[in-house]
């Protein structure tokens, strides 16, 4: 009599490549289908937490535009722009220090 298998050849091809790809161990149908469908998600460098918190440059290219303007009340606004840009890149670098 052959013990039916709960899956396929291929799926156990597939279980053991994502284990060995994962480090994990999977006991059940419901585990391996559960660790599939929600991987883990990558830890990320401290570099590519600060990239994706930092403001956009767009913002202080603005900035330095409305310095550089002549026109006063955009002298000041930008430098209000570029102050809080500089505040905001340093909050970043503060909360993901270089290791």
């Amino acid at each position: 009599m052959k013990i039916q298998k709960p899956y396929t050849n291929q799926q156990y091809a597939e279980l053991a490549i994502y284990c060995n790809q994962n480090n994990c161990h999977i006991e059940d149908k419901e585990t391996y289908l559960e660790s599939v469908a929600n991987p883990p998600a990558p830890e990320l460098t401290y570099a590519q937490k600060r990239v994706a918190e930092y403001p956009d440059m767009a913002e202080y290219l603005d900035a330095m535009v409305k310095i550089n303007s002549g026109d006063e009340t955009f002298v000041q606004a930008g430098q209000t722009q570029l102050a809080t840009y500089i505040a905001d890149c340093l909050a970043v670098k503060t909360k993901y220090p270089k290791n």
